[in-house]
């Protein structure tokens, strides 16, 4: 995909006016793991203002978590793609059709390895171990839904998610050069790998990481990416 090039340098905050439309509010995005006060309060929003099903399971989609919706009986009755990958990818137990008994068969196979019951106490969450990765986190949210649902978000902390890179050029004003290096870094690539892979000179990756420093406001590597990994949120 060709990446077009970005505006010239100015300062992150004046170029997020410019580009967001004034947009300069301080608020930080939370995780989607929530305590039970959040989660109270997001059910609550959700019955008071009639918040649609589709909402919430388009935003799960779009931050890259998978779900599952358990019934009363606490059998999955609604899946999206990447919880059906992470409950094969675990456990191995998916049929070609994934139907309800075999979803439910995989998510009680996820809990027999955590040793936790369903629901969780006194926490929503539990983590899954996993051998050679970090944990999977599994983060129930209760009464968001209709009645007597129960909608479990599956968090792998192992996923690399990308921002657009239109989107990184638009609200940092980076050139493709700087883009291309930005999405490098945040799979977890070094700058002198890049410049060997690219057959850059290392002075030409150290001026691209200077200006990606200088248009993003931030001062070292992992802060860097920590902040282009919050950007990945945005469509």
């Amino acid at each position: 995909m060709e990446i077009a090039t970005g505006q010239p340098a100015e300062g992150w905050t004046e170029g997020w006016r410019s580009r967001a439309g004034q947009n300069t509010s301080t608020h930080q995005p939370k995780s989607p793991i929530y305590d039970v006060e959040e989660e109270e309060d997001v059910a609550h929003f959700s019955r008071s203002k009639g918040l649609p099903d589709s909402i919430l399971f388009a935003t799960l989609e779009h931050i890259g978590c998978g779900y599952l919706v358990l019934d009363d009986r606490r059998t999955v009755v609604q899946s999206n793609a990447m919880a059906r990958e992470l409950l094969q990818e675990e456990t191995g137990v998916l049929g070609p059709r994934a139907d309800e008994f075999s979803l439910s068969s995989a998510f009680r196979r996820l809990l027999d390895r955590a040793g936790a019951r369903f629901p969780f106490a006194p926490v929503p969450w539990v983590a899954v171990p996993r051998e050679t990765r970090h944990p999977l986190i599994l983060n129930q949210i209760a009464n968001i839904i209709r009645d007597g649902c129960v909608v479990v978000v599956m968090l792998d902390l192992d996923a690399r998610p990308e921002p657009n890179p239109h989107t990184l050029q638009r609200m940092f004003g980076l050139t493709a050069a700087e883009t291309r290096l930005a999405l490098r870094l945040i799979r977890g690539e070094a700058p002198g790998d890049v410049a060997r892979e690219q057959r850059l000179r290392m002075t030409t990756v150290r001026s691209h990481l200077a200006s990606l420093f200088a248009k993003t406001q931030t001062g070292r590597q992992a802060e860097l990416v920590a902040l282009l990994c919050r950007v990945a949120i945005m469509p």
